[in-house]
Parts: C-alpha cells; sequence; structure tokens
C-alpha cells in the first residue's frame, strides 16, 4: 500500500462527519491530493479516489462541484465515473469538462449531445479535437451557435456531409457558411455551395488567385461572420476566468508571477479576476479600472499588488483595447508608476474598498 493511499484511507475515515463545511474541505484535500500525481495511482488507487470524490461531491452544492470539474478537467487521468457524473451536470458544472477533459470518451460525448442542452453541445463543440462522429451528431442537433462554434474549430473533423448538413440546418447560412468557407478542409465541391452564402469578399478569397486581392476586406467579412456567432462568448469568458482564480485562491496559487503571466498571454479575463482578487476588491471594479482609459485605475491596483515596472509597461499597452488612449498619457504612465509608492496605491485601495462596502450597505 503506497503513501498515498494510506493518506486517502484516513482522509475517507473523515467523511463521518456532517458538517457541509468540514465535508467540503475533505472534498478538496482529496482533490488536491488526487491531482498531485494522478498519473502514478494504480488502478484500486484510482478507484478508491473516485468513490470518495463521486460520494461527498453529490453532496455539495453546484459551485462546489463547478470547482472540482474546473480541476479535474485537464488530468490526463482521472476516475471515468467521476468525470462522466459532472459532465452530466448542469452546465456551469459540467461545461470545463466537457470542453476540455481528454477522459471523455466518444460514447460518452455522444450520448451527453444526445440528452443535453444547447449549452452542453456549444462546450463539445469547443473541443480541442472532436470526432467525425461527435461532430456529425452536433451538426444534427446543434443551434446556430454550436453549428458556427464546430465550423470554426479547426479541430474538428468535419466530413462533407457533416458540412452540408450544418449549413442546411443553419437559420444564419451567411455566418456558419462564412467559417466554414474560412476552413482549409473543404472540398471544391462543397466549396461552390458554400460561396451561394457568403459575402461578396469570402468568395472572392477562396476563388480568386490573382494578385491584389483586398485581404483586409476578407478578413473583415470573415471576423464579422464569427462575431455574429460568438457574441456571449465574452461573458462565459469572463465566468471561466472567475472560477479559475477561486480555484487557484483555492490552492494557494495565485500570485504576482501567474498574474504577470495572464499579461503576457493576453487572457484579459483571467488578468480581470486575478487582480480583482489579489487587490481585494469586486471584478466589477477591477473591469472598470482596467478598461479606464487614462490607465491611472489599473496602475494603482498594479502597484498595490507590486507588479514590476516592465509588467505594468506591458499593461499600459494590452489594456489600451480602443487605443482611446492620449500619446501623453501613454508616455506618462511608467513615470508615475514607478514614483508611486506600494504604500500609497494600497491606502487608496482600503479607501475603494470602504466605499464598496458602504454602497452595499445602502443596497441592502
Amino acid at each position: 500500500m503506497t503513501d498515498k493511499f494510506v493518506q486517502l484511507t484516513n482522509l475517507a475515515n473523515l467523511a463521518k462527519e456532517k458538517s457541509s463545511s468540514a465535508r467540503q474541505k475533505l472534498l478538496r484535500d482529496v482533490t488536491d491530493l488526487f491531482m498531485e500525481e494522478p498519473e502514478t495511482l494504480n488502478e484500486q488507487e484510482l478507484a478508491f479516489f473516485g468513490d470518495i470524490m463521486f460520494k461527498l461531491a453529490r453532496e455539495m452544492e453546484a459551485k462546489v462541484r463547478a470547482v472540482l470539474a474546473d480541476t479535474l478537467a485537464d488530468a490526463q487521468v482521472a476516475p471515468s465515473a467521476i468525470i462522466e457524473t459532472l459532465a452530466n451536470d448542469d452546465i456551469d458544472v459540467a461545461r470545463p469538462i466537457l470542453t476540455r477533459s481528454s477522459v471523455l470518451s466518444e460514447p460518452d460525448l455522444l450520448s451527453i449531445v444526445a440528452r443535453h442542452s444547447q449549452e452542453h453541445l456549444l462546450a463539445i463543440s469547443k473541443r480541442t479535437t472532436v470526432s467525425e462522429k461527435v461532430a456529425g451528431s452536433l451538426a444534427e442537433k446543434g443551434d446556430d451557435r454550436v453549428l458556427g462554434s464546430l465550423a470554426g474549430n479547426a479541430g474538428a473533423a468535419l466530413t462533407e456531409n457533416t458540412m452540408a448538413t450544418m449549413l442546411g440546418r443553419a437559420t444564419d447560412k451567411k455566418a456558419v457558411g462564412g467559417r466554414l468557407a474560412a476552413r482549409t478542409d473543404v472540398s471544391r465541391d462543397l466549396a461552390e455551395k458554400l460561396f451561394q452564402n457568403v459575402s461578396a469578399a469570402v468568395r472572392e478569397s477562396i476563388l480568386s488567385d490573382a494578385p491584389g486581392v483586398d485581404v483586409a476586406k476578407i478578413d473583415e467579412a470573415i471576423d464579422q461572420s464569427r462575431d455574429d456567432l460568438t457574441q456571449n462568448s465574452d461573458e462565459d469568458d469572463r465566468e471561466y476566468a472567475q472560477r479559475f482564480i477561486a480555484r487557484k485562491v483555492a490552492l494557494k496559487q495565485l500570485d504576482r508571477k501567474l498574474v504577470t503571466k495572464f499579461v503576457e498571454n493576453r487572457e484579459i479575463w483571467k488578468f480581470v479576476a486575478g487582480l480583482a482578487e489579489m487587490s481585494g476588491i469586486e471584478f466589477n471594479a477591477a473591469r472598470e479600472a482596467i478598461f479606464d482609459p487614462s490607465g491611472q485605475k489599473v496602475a494603482v491596483l498594479c502597484k498595490a499588488i507590486d507588479l514590476d515596472l516592465d509588467v505594468f509597461k506591458d499593461v499600459v499597452e494590452f489594456t489600451d483595447f480602443q487605443q482611446s488612449r492620449s500619446a501623453q498619457d501613454t508616455f506618462a504612465l511608467p513615470g508615475v508608476y514607478a514614483s508611486m509608492t506600494a504604500d500609497a496605491a494600497q491606502r487608496a485601495l482600503r479607501f475603494l474598498r470602504l466605499r464598496q462596502k458602504a454602497a452595499q450597505n445602502v443596497v441592502h
């Protein structure tokens, strides 16, 4: 019996505790122990982990199950029973498993497509790889958002029959057709059918080998088609980012290094959520600060958690989404940041938190 198995046995003995908070902590401890080195577990240990997590998770509220799902979603090895259970849960729980888990088999995914909501189907359509059978099932049952997501997924194996089904079922044929036409695996015959449903600019990009094609115009047309189908994805990204940060907080893994990584990778919503958590302010307040064209508010937040000056310079560039920041502000911000002390920024943050608390008390 391995040391990890002994630890797990000891944790299992604590499962007699009836309080919700204690059982929630137990679930976190079991999950953290599992995630240390899941690939080293033998079959008996894997089954034991799965049994304990299953029994604890089914008694927990949805937000706890969602954290568990987000943690297990990237595990290459995990108890299939708990993965299947989470994948069939409410969408806020199931989404990370459906989108990212490699433990789910093709039959698992086909069963979910047949029985669950469009939100479940949308999550599956975003997987890194989607098999021909799963893609075919999504094409037959998905709405326009699912069809558009599937068409834009380069990792989805789309047969000509599947593409034809998607185009035939789509309500917005221009949008779905535009995404399909932009794929590299579209045959000439199917392309001819797609051309009837997409913009002239997209048709020109596919048909013409002649020089002088207006690439910018083509890209704009394709992007517009993509935007029409993903109008809700921004909201999904925000929710995912907040759940991601909550998990990092639970694992004590949220620090300046991780926030810096979000800036380097241009992961805006993880940056917002991480900065909000480390600053002790609400997500929406951090978002307002980061999107403020002057850059002064985000400077205070970044200095309060003591981000390096070079990282802040990257933040200044990264957060000027609308190119609305004046050249003078862009030039002056790094100097302002360098002269600001962390203590001064933290005092400003304490004042902001007090204002937020007062506003909440008024509302309640």
